[in-house]
């Protein structure tokens, strides 16, 4: 059957407002942020379009939330700040997202790709070389470069923060307002994330820590991030039970056990001398949903 000729009418609209229409696509109902004049209107249609906007005082306070709301659901966290000092501002936070593998989106205004001041009188205030500075920090950064390449340079940015980054897309304030036109009937670049399906363990690395558990006389038990997206407390503090194991987490999955008597806080740089005691005495470690990194392994 042939489409219908209304089918194959382009339609056009701002730049900003399909940007808006892709990041919604994602299934995110939450971006966090400093509103500012660069970015007010994709924020302003984010939220048209149902996407709750959480304002903050403080861009590093924006890109912190993303990643704690990354951190803590697993998914996209998405922080919209403006430029310039804004930009600058968030460094700090842009610099901690970067080193906590959390999927982060860091959307930030630029300056208009025409070079001048958006008011035109003068010299621009808020001058500011952010995709040098950022790529200096280490952090990969995306730009809408025109019109025409603004949808992927969202995608690819989108892309990238799903490894596990937090990646920056600058996004000039007259690529923004300008109209492009879309397709009715083409999809746009995006598309949520199918959830992978966890591997099953396998029998004999089951039956392997059975037999070390049975023979433990001070098993300890760590929780990770991934024991509390998991919903697993109940079940690890049942086992902890049976088997006679304290229990202690990660810094991220902090207080996944709090009310329990033996549980003992958070292990590694932030755990305190008491618990230090119990984790140096213990004969075998089960760690659920936790990596063992330096921070996690440092006494």
């Amino acid at each position: 059957m042939k489409s219908s000729s209304a089918e194959q009418t382009p339609r056009v609209a701002a730049v900003y407002q399909i940007l808006a229409e892709d990041i919604k696509a994602l299934g995110i109902d939450a971006v966090f942020g400093l509103i500012s004049d660069d970015i007010c209107q994709l924020v302003a249609t984010l939220d048209g379009l149902g996407v709750r906007f959480y304002g903050v005082r403080h861009e590093t306070n924006a890109i912190m939330m993303a990643e704690g709301y990354a951190s803590t659901t697993g998914r996209l966290g998405i922080a919209m700040i403006g430029r310039g000092p804004a930009m600058a501002n968030g460094m700090h936070g842009l610099m901690a997202a970067g080193k906590s593998g959390s999927r982060v989106l860091i959307i930030a205004g630029e300056a208009p790709l025409a070079g001048r001041a958006p008011n035109a009188l003068g010299p621009d205030l808020k001058s500011f070389a952010a995709a040098q500075v950022v790529a200096a920090a280490g952090l990969p950064v995306f730009a809408a470069t025109s019109v025409d390449v603004a949808r992927s340079a969202l995608a690819d940015a989108v892309a990238e923060a799903e490894l596990g980054k937090a990646v920056t897309l600058l996004l000039p304030m007259d690529v923004q307002v300008a109209s492009v036109e879309v397709m009715p009937t083409r999809a746009g670049p995006l598309a949520p994330k199918a959830a992978k399906p966890s591997p099953s363990a396998r029998a004999p690395s089951l039956a392997a820590a059975v037999e070390l558990l049975s023979k433990s006389r001070r098993p300890l038990i760590i929780g990770g991030v991934g024991a509390h997206r998991a919903g697993a407390r109940q079940a690890i503090e049942d086992l902890a039970a049976r088997i006679g194991a304290l229990l202690v987490t990660s810094l991220k999955a902090k207080d996944l056990f709090r009310g329990n008597p033996y549980d003992l806080g958070i292990i590694g740089s932030s755990s305190h001398s008491a618990a230090r005691r119990y984790i140096e005495q213990a004969d075998c470690v089960l760690v659920l949903g936790a990596s063992l990194n330096y921070l996690t392994m440092v006494s």
